[in-house]
């Protein structure tokens, strides 16, 4: 929930919702405030401007208090209110009902390109539209939530975004009892603003000079997000799947292209000493390092850029007499279609002929340059699946899954993926030793102490402060209860600042609780503890029972009812792995501890352990880089792409086993013979 208002603060008349208070957010405010008066605003995300402007207004008596920023976006994940799945699941399944009218957009603008490219672009259309309308529909059901406590009418709750238009085109009205009002804040579905930079992209690559490359060997290059350090330094790196005996150093390329990661020169030199380039994308990176390799442009033909720069401009005039739908689409399609001319340009420069990157970013420009230039983008999974939903709408050419539980969601979520295959669980590649040392020594004193019962407890981004208020209050009543906190980012720090009225406190002091570093793996503390407990995301307590831990599952949504057969660990049956609601599982664990043959299959997942990861040999990243070395093969023998692709994927069949082959196994001759 957001921040609580100033208590000097008057009762506000309405309440606005804004997804982005910026500049243009006035006419909204001003709107509501002539017809009911002052206005107090939450808002997710905001431009500085937009935050001195609404500032200014409660000066001056529009605004009802400071604008207050919402810290947690969820609807309640540890509560049985909660609606982000569903919201999710239902938000992905509107926008693909509208998959067909947008391949015929494609098609129409786009009939020159090969069908692999207008299939991505299609589907990184209605991607984009997931994220462009799930963050509406959440704040409508907050909003709704916050009036209720103040006890504001419905008719007075506002929630203003740019894409409210999209969510009336899309006919989106999952809640009609919610009785907040959806209004438009200009631009309209960011569509001007998009067709706009496509124009400025277009100029650019027609105006900005071409180099050819000067490397001839394929590379494959691998986005900087995570950083580069050893096995028992971090929980992931971005180079977990590199194995030098199978792509040597010098085939690799080390990116710096993401807009949501900073240079860092520690990561360019650790990549350097192991003889792999570091390459900057950005120009103002290179401004302040100077000594770095900085991508060139190597573009297609002067003319085809020149077509390019008049179709841009011709699509946006058209678009001014499309409907909603059309124009989305439109600027959808022509902003990837440019964004992803100019990233290619990039990856021909560097001969990249493969791209790893674990990004959501959306759409997704990486894939769509990599068709462009001939070469693939090869995703992985990094978090455990447990619901249909968009971030499972893969589209990248080759994707490896933990196991058929998450290639079963990715398939039921629409993914595109054209050789999808199983590679295990590439978190348990890794651990922190240190981490694993102080959970050991914590676990030890304590059984010494007489502890009966340790459990590890696993948060999520949104803060749990319903189950760290139940969990410490149980903890303060029982002597014999030690517990665990594998905390993600900053939410246990942000836990112990709020103190939950002195819990926190109180729990510290009976010197049995212990915290880990976000650096650590779940599993870290799942060994050393007798259950681990995970809640609204499967991937902390299933990287945990691949480890041999018992692990129970709350699942305060209830995401089995619409999603059933996706919901493995619901299908161990009842009172074993997942519950409801906290003290449905606080009583099973209480008659486990004083009787384990009560219960004694409780947290054990082993029956289902196969459909996460068939292997659980910690190898995942030798598989990855194999399947590498076996395309990087394909190519350097003359094969063409997907003749590579299908000889890697053949190959990994042949050696690991048809059944780890979801997608792209294809009955041919030997390729390299």
């Amino acid at each position: 929930m957001p921040e609580m208002q100033n208590k000097n603060d008057p009762p506000p008349s309405a309440l606005l919702y804004i997804e982005y208070l910026s500049l243009l957010s006035f006419f909204p405010i001003f709107k509501i405030f002539w017809k009911y008066g002052p206005v107090s605003i939450y808002f997710i995300w905001f431009a500085n401007r937009g935050k001195k402007m609404a500032e200014f207004l409660r000066v001056i008596g529009i605004v009802n208090g400071q604008p207050i920023k919402i810290l947690d976006l969820s609807t309640g994940a540890d509560s049985p209110d909660a609606l982000d799945w569903d919201i999710g699941y239902r938000v992905l399944k509107t926008c693909q009902s509208k998959l067909e009218q947008v391949e015929k957009i494609t098609k129409t603008f786009f009939n020159g390109e090969k069908e692999e490219v207008r299939v991505m672009m299609a589907n990184n259309v209605i991607v984009a539209w997931t994220e462009c309308v799930f963050w509406p529909n959440i704040l409508l059901v907050l909003g709704d939530r916050r009036a209720k406590k103040l006890g504001i009418p419905s008719n007075r709750v506002f929630v203003v975004s740019v894409f409210a238009s999209l969510s009336k085109a899309l006919d989106i009205n999952y809640y009609p009892e919610i009785g907040a009002r959806l209004l438009q804040q200009p631009f309209r579905n960011k569509s001007l603003p998009l067709f706009l930079w496509a124009i400025y992209l277009s100029f650019s690559n027609l105006f900005s000079k071409s180099y050819e490359s000067k490397i001839t060997a394929a590379q494959i290059g691998f986005s900087a997000c995570f950083g580069l350090k050893g096995k028992n330094e971090g929980f992931i790196n971005d180079l977990f799947w590199w194995r030098e005996r199978d792509v040597p150093g010098n085939r690799l390329v080390y990116m710096f292209n993401r807009p949501d990661v900073s240079f860092s020169t520690d990561k360019a030199r650790i990549a350097d000493s192991l003889g792999i380039k570091p390459a900057l994308l950005s120009r103002l990176a290179k401004s302040k390092n100077p000594t770095m390799l900085m991508s060139k442009k190597f573009h297609k033909p002067l003319m085809d850029r020149v077509k390019d720069l008049f179709f841009s401009c011709k699509i946006f005039l058209q678009a001014l007499f499309f409907d909603e739908i059309q124009k989305s689409t439109t600027a959808l399609l022509i902003r990837q279609y440019m964004q992803a001319t100019q990233l290619a340009s990039h990856y021909r420069f560097l001969n990249v002929k493969a791209f790893l990157d674990n990004s959501h970013l959306r759409p997704d420009y990486y894939s769509l340059a990599a068709c462009f230039n001939d070469s693939v983008r090869i995703g992985y999974l990094k978090s455990c699946l447990n619901s249909v939903v968009n971030v499972g709408l893969q589209v990248e050419p080759v994707y490896f899954a933990w196991g058929k539980h998450d290639t079963s969601v990715l398939l039921g979520s629409g993914a595109i993926t054209k050789h999808l295959l199983i590679s295990g669980c590439i978190l348990n590649d890794n651990c922190d030793e240190e981490a694993q040392k102080s959970a050991k020594d914590f676990a030890l004193k304590l059984r010494r102490q007489g502890v009966r019962c340790i459990l590890s407890f696993f948060d999520s981004s949104f803060p749990p402060r319903n189950i760290y208020r139940k969990l410490l209050e149980w903890l303060i009543e029982d002597p014999q209860l030690g517990l665990i906190i594998k905390s993600k980012g900053n939410v246990w720090s942000g836990i112990q600042e709020d103190g939950l009225d002195g819990l926190v406190g109180r729990a510290k002091k009976t010197g049995r609780i212990h915290a880990l570093p976000s650096s650590a793996s779940p599993a870290d503390a799942a060994i050393n503890s007798d259950f681990s407990i995970g809640y609204f995301s499967y991937s902390a307590i299933v990287t945990s029972a691949l480890k041999g831990a018992r692990i129970l599952y709350l699942n305060c949504e209830r995401i089995d009812e619409p999603q059933k057969s996706y919901c493995t660990l619901h299908s161990l049956g009842p009172n074993r792995c997942v519950f409801y609601d906290f003290y449905s599982m606080k009583r099973v664990v209480q008659e486990y501890i004083v009787n384990p043959k009560s219960n004694p299959d409780l947290g054990d997942v082993t029956p289902v352990l196969d459909k996460f990861d068939p292997f659980r040999d910690g190898k995942a990243g030798d598989r990855i880089s194999e399947y590498i070395s076996w395309y990087l093969e394909g190519l350097d023998k003359g094969l063409r792409r997907e003749d590579a692709l299908n000889s890697a994927t053949q190959k990994y069949a042949d050696k690991w086993g048809a059944d780890k082959v979801i997608r792209g196994l294809k009955k041919t001759k030997n390729l390299l013979t």
